[in-house]
């Protein structure tokens, strides 16, 4: 009697065995389908994460409002302005894009980096004659940039009107 428990228990156990393999299986080619189609969305994010247009756009409003700050004398503003656009900056840095055989990258840190940290120092003492001339050299620095990867018909100039209509630049 024994013998045919023993051979019962070895035949279930086996059963067992063969159940868990086929579904550890079926789980990889699961998951591994899974991992498949987000790796697949994470890529197309990624490509369009990495367009530099959005982020170009959002550079020129920060500077628009930035310089309509100033201008009121909205020192505050102004530096909330600032802080928004250095960090629209570090991300398009952290693209890592590459146009026309240019690093943008580099191009960043080389023409704007040093500007909008002379910038930032104008803000920070309040001198106008001192903010207005370096952000005309950013500006200038932006269209170098422009001209470098191939998008010279791109020329940023100090705005004419607000880019808000229903922003108050006084200092409340």
């Amino acid at each position: 009697m024994k013998r045919k428990s023993d051979k019962t228990e070895w035949f279930w156990l086996w059963v067992v065995i063969v159940i868990v393999v086929l579904w550890q299986q079926y789980e990889h080619r699961t998951l591994h389908r899974q991992l498949v189609e987000v790796t697949a969305t994470v890529n197309r994010l990624k490509e369009k994460a990495s367009e530099l247009d959005p982020y170009m756009q959002t550079l020129q409003y920060h500077m628009g409002k930035l310089w309509f700050a100033v201008r009121a004398g909205n020192w505050e503003l102004a530096a909330f302005q600032y802080e928004e656009l250095a960090e629209t900056v570090e991300t398009v840095k952290e693209l890592h894009q590459t146009e026309h055989n240019v690093n943008v990258t580099q191009m960043i840190e080389e023409l704007m980096d040093p500007r909008l940290d002379n910038m930032k120092t104008a803000i920070a003492e309040r001198r106008l004659d001192a903010f207005v001339t370096r952000y005309r050299q950013t500006l200038i620095s932006c269209n170098n940039c422009h001209d470098a990867t191939g998008h010279p018909y791109i020329q940023i100039t100090i705005p004419n009107l607000p880019p808000v209509p229903n922003q108050n630049w006084a200092t409340q």
